[in-house]
């Protein structure tokens, strides 16, 4: 009897750890929940994402960011800069692109996290005002409640590398 019990506390302090891992590890990404609009998006009453607006525009919710002019002239040359920075720099995978009806690129990544790959959702999409293109960059954790400040730290990244961009 001790000995069942034994193993049945053994695989739940072993196999149930290892099976959460492996499914938040390998669970499907929906490309449909990884495309929002970042200016649309409701507030979450979570700790655990961040979002960066151009100065002057309002989204759904308060930016906790500002994101820099990007150096371009045109939509798909915004996206065209932001894409080597996202994959490349922040180990970001194309998940879903798309060219909105008013010439305005969106793209969503996946970035996992290096010690569980835990999985976070980054949208970009461009925005035109006043003749010069911006980005609103929207960063989200799928899982849990509170991201210990990553999705933040990571908009303070891309935002930094953006602004010297320039």
């Amino acid at each position: 009897m001790i000995r069942t019990l034994f193993y049945v506390l053994l695989v739940l302090v072993i196999a149930l750890p290892l099976a959460i891992a492996a499914y938040v590890r390998l669970a499907p990404i929906d490309a449909g929940q990884a495309q929002v609009d970042p200016l649309s998006v409701p507030g979450r009453s979570s700790p655990n994402w961040a979002l960066a607006l151009p100065e002057g525009i309002s989204g759904a919710v308060p930016a906790t960011h500002v994101s820099p002019e990007l150096a371009a002239a045109t939509h798909r040359a915004g996206i065209a800069l932001l894409l080597p920075i996202i994959e490349g720099e922040l180990g970001g995978v194309l998940l879903a692109r798309e060219t909105l009806p008013d010439g305005a690129e969106r793209a969503s990544f996946v970035i996992r996290s290096s010690l569980m790959g835990y999985p976070d959702l980054l949208t970009v999409q461009t925005i035109e005002r006043q003749g010069a293109v911006f980005a609103a960059l929207y960063s989200r954790s799928i899982y849990g409640y509170s991201d210990m400040g990553v999705n933040s730290a990571r908009l303070d990244a891309l935002v930094a590398r953006l602004a010297a961009a320039q």
